[in-house]
């Protein structure tokens, strides 16, 4: 399991703060997203990391920007 305080994607401007990667799973204690991303595979990334991570339906196409607290997403291409 590794530990990282900041994962971004600055195209679509979403922020995963004080995550957890685990096998298949990355929990975040914060999500923030910009409005109206069109896509559910979105590529984070730190200084040491970058993970493709799987957004739920119910996040996608918002007029708003959205705020989710204590998520679990899954990555892409994680194997079960």
């Amino acid at each position: 399991m590794a530990q990282i305080d900041l994962l971004r994607n600055p195209i679509n401007l979403v922020y995963a703060v004080n995550c957890q990667i685990e096998d298949t799973t990355l929990r975040c204690g914060a999500l923030f997203l910009e409005p109206m991303i069109p896509t559910p595979n979105i590529r984070l990334q730190s200084e040491e990391t970058q993970i493709e991570i799987e957004l739920p339906e119910e996040l996608l196409n918002q007029q708003e920007s959205t705020r989710a607290w204590n998520i679990e997403l899954d990555i892409v291409g994680a194997e079960e």
